[in-house]
């Protein structure tokens, strides 16, 4: 029996023939001689899916069902690249995923497939808890930058405010913000700046005319 079908469920952003182009020749096999393992452990390598399962039906079918990877946020290196929840580099950016979140790597020469962004998964979840409080609901943060290794800073959509934290102390930064978010809230300031990446205090720095000043606020 050779196989005359291909039948695939589950996908979304890729297409059937991405998929056979990816996975090789199918059609025309020894149904009972494909080896699906080997079949469902190729198609599990591709960036776009997160599993995948491939079984036969008689009397010349093989159906194919995946599950992908959803977008997360995207990734500024020299280009532009999409990643999933878990940190995964899917592929360049795509029109219909220019809402997510931005992530800016320091070093625009990396390569995409090196990325780890295990770390950068907890910062933009940090984002999202931000982005929940009345203090950001007509400013929301949306850009995220690596500073090193250490530090990330935020940026809200209209650029005017500018939040850092340590990479190392992401949950602790959060709840110092919390901690003087009344203050923040009812001093009228227009806030420039606020570092929640030292120990035991924050920095705020607002914005008066072109200068700056800098307030410092105990936490402990």
């Amino acid at each position: 029996f050779k196989i005359a079908d291909v039948s695939i469920r589950g996908h979304h952003s890729l297409t059937e023939k991405q998929l056979l182009d990816w996975l090789g020749p199918v059609q025309g096999e020894n149904l009972f001689t494909y080896d699906l393992s080997e079949a469902s452990k190729r198609l599990a390598e591709h960036p776009w899916i997160l599993s995948a399962s491939v079984q036969r039906k008689y009397p010349q079918e093989v159906q194919i069902e995946l599950t992908e990877r959803v977008p997360y946020a995207r990734v500024k290196f020299e280009k532009i690249f999409l990643m999933d929840n878990f940190g995964v580099v899917l592929s360049e950016e795509k029109p219909e995923h220019s809402h997510l979140p931005l992530v800016v790597h320091p070093d625009k020469r990396a390569k995409p497939e090196n990325f780890s962004g295990d770390k950068v998964i907890q910062g933009l979840k940090i984002m999202h808890y931000f982005n929940k409080l009345s203090f950001f609901e007509n400013n929301p943060l949306d850009i995220a930058e690596l500073v090193g290794n250490y530090r990330i800073q935020f940026f809200t959509r209209n650029r005017d405010l500018q939040i850092q934290m340590s990479m190392e102390a992401l949950t602790e930064g959060f709840k110092k913000f919390m901690i003087v978010l009344d203050t923040l809230e009812d001093s009228g300031k227009k806030i420039k700046m606020i570092d929640l990446s030292f120990k035991d205090q924050v920095v705020v720095q607002d914005r008066i005319s072109t200068n700056s000043t800098s307030m410092k606020r105990q936490t402990n």
